[in-house]
């Protein structure tokens, strides 16, 4: 009798652990949709390209079918909120612009990046998000004027703790529901380095690119653990990592022409003259 039991017995042995560590809450992180220009020299808080609108879009039709339910977060760059707007319409959401997942500092980065231009030092403020974005703004979002960093910041620490720091607050602020997350790219390796630290693996062969969603989620007990990596939700040939396209060199060179940058041929034939 007991032989007639044990492959159940056996199987329900197996799911119990599967069933202890089933998330209750889900953590979207993902990366700011194309922005125009070379990524590290952007001298302007820039909007997003057109064709980072349609990956927004794509975005928030991605989590719509993911049953997102929960708060949208947004680093307060201009390309980030704006990302989490295009994509919190789709999902019937509004956005809170959030110093505290906003892009890390380096001295790489100084003079030549927002907010760290003589011409925008503040960076935007939540009176003018809401005035580019008059429906797209949560109507309880605070956001101080003076949010930009100045100080440096290494990933692997200081910025990753902020970032671990922030969505620990923002949690508790928010005890129930999912969370998404639009930052930067730098933000994504500063997530996997903090939750690594709490035993959460990603996968090696993932990459940034824009928009791309890293599933993180929460038990009931509070433990973490990576549950998904997605970018198939956009055409391959409209994914980007900002002006690169991952599948579409001919894309490239023609919005590297479009820019007014040279292009690999036009270097190349350049060189040749000489």
């Amino acid at each position: 009798m007991f032989r007639k039991f044990l492959p159940v017995l056996l199987a329900a042995f197996l799911a119990a652990p599967l069933l202890a560590e089933t998330p209750v809450r889900r953590i979207f992180v993902t990366r700011h949709a194309q922005q125009p220009g070379k990524p590290g020299i952007i001298k302007a808080d820039v909007h997003v390209t057109d064709l980072g609108l349609e990956q927004a879009a794509l975005l928030g039709k991605y989590l719509k079918i993911k049953d997102f339910n929960g708060k949208i977060y947004a680093s307060p760059y201009l390309r980030t909120v704006e990302t989490a707007v295009y994509a919190g319409k789709e999902l019937g959401c509004k956005v809170y612009p959030d110093a505290r997942f906003q892009e890390r500092v380096g001295d790489h980065r100084k003079g030549k990046d927002i907010p760290n231009t003589p011409n925008l030092k503040k960076g935007h403020t939540l009176v003018m998000f809401r005035e580019l974005f008059p429906d797209g703004i949560a109507e309880d979002a605070k956001l101080a004027d003076d949010w930009p960093l100045s100080e440096p910041e290494d990933y692997k620490t200081t910025h990753s703790a902020r970032l671990m720091k922030g969505l620990s607050e923002a949690m508790k602020e928010q005890p129930a529901g999912d969370i998404l997350i639009v930052s930067h790219g730098g933000a994504l390796l500063g997530f996997r380095v903090g939750f690594g630290k709490l035993g959460c693996k990603v996968p090696d062969d993932v990459r940034g690119w824009n928009c791309a969603v890293y599933t993180y989620g929460v038990d009931k007990d509070g433990n973490y653990s990576f549950l998904d990596y997605a970018i198939d939700f956009i055409p391959e040939e409209k994914i980007t990592s900002n002006f690169k396209y991952k599948n579409n060199p001919k894309a490239q060179e023609e919005f590297l022409k479009a820019k007014g940058k040279k292009t690999k041929k036009a270097k190349k034939a350049k060189k040749s003259e000489n």
